[in-house]
């Protein structure tokens, strides 16, 4: 059974990262006294579960001009899990068009070839603009966009 619930705190504790997503969710989470808490109360962002496990984190920074994305993606999400994951991310990107969002970006790693994947699923492109990450310094990022 899948839930989809306002992100909690807890939700970040209680899931493990894939593998890609190792070096980015232990930086958060050494700014997690900080990070977390504004994530909850901005109420931007959302936990997909699988019963109690959450399997992703999706959230985003609105900007009328250009709207952050970014997800944790569970390694144990399964194909049913990222099914559910995709279809409630393109359902938001209706959604933010239909609030008169102009595009959406999300940072990639530039090795991470699935995040690569699954963001041409939703008709991002890579912009050439680097982003500098929690890792502080790490420019192996690179912001991926589309205009809605």
């Amino acid at each position: 059974m899948y839930d989809i619930r306002e992100f909690k705190s807890k939700d970040f504790y209680d899931m493990t990262p894939q593998k890609a997503q190792v070096e980015e969710y232990e930086a958060m989470e050494k700014r997690a006294s900080v990070i977390l808490p504004w994530i909850e109360e901005e109420n931007n962002t959302v936990t997909i579960l699988r019963g109690e496990e959450p399997i992703v984190i999706i959230g985003c920074i609105p900007d009328r001009t250009c709207t952050e994305c970014w997800a944790f993606v569970n390694k144990n999400i399964g194909t049913s899990g990222m099914v559910i994951a995709t279809r409630y991310i393109k359902a938001c990107q209706q959604g933010l068009k239909e609030n008169g969002h102009k595009s959406i970006k999300t940072p990639i790693h530039d090795k991470f070839e699935q995040g690569k994947r699954w963001a041409k699923l939703f008709g991002l492109e890579p912009t050439g603009k680097r982003a500098d990450m929690l890792m502080e310094g790490n420019t192996s990022y690179e912001y991926w966009r589309v205009n809605l």
